[in-house]
């Protein structure tokens, strides 16, 4: 991760922009603005934004725009991906191993 500083006013995120990192704020205020709705949450401290568009190669779904100055630890998107591949990968094993060890599903093959 690295730690990114935003100014007052400044866009972290764009509605419609290819996803690049994924943040967690450590302090400081921003603001999420959807297209056609307006503002929709604020964030603060220990709130994060951007996953969606790093899990599902997807465009940027809001803006994000600096409240107040933001510090903000950032995590790239491959980076981001690994993490969460071999966070699915680990919680695959252990229902595999779980179902392996319920008696009455024995007789059953992996498939």
């Amino acid at each position: 991760m690295e730690k990114k500083e935003f100014d007052i006013d400044t866009t972290i995120i764009e509605q419609g922009a290819a996803g690049d990192y994924f943040y967690i704020l450590v302090s400081g205020k921003a603001e999420i603005f959807v297209a056609g709705k307006g503002k929709v949450m604020d964030a603060g401290p220990g709130s994060n934004f951007g996953e969606l568009a790093l899990m599902y190669d997807a465009p940027r779904a809001a803006t994000v725009k600096a409240a107040a100055a933001v510090v903000a630890w950032a995590l790239d998107r491959m980076t981001f991906k690994k993490t969460v591949m071999g966070s699915a990968m680990m919680r695959r094993k252990r229902h595999e191993d779980f179902l392996k060890s319920v008696g009455i599903l024995e007789g059953l093959d992996e498939y």
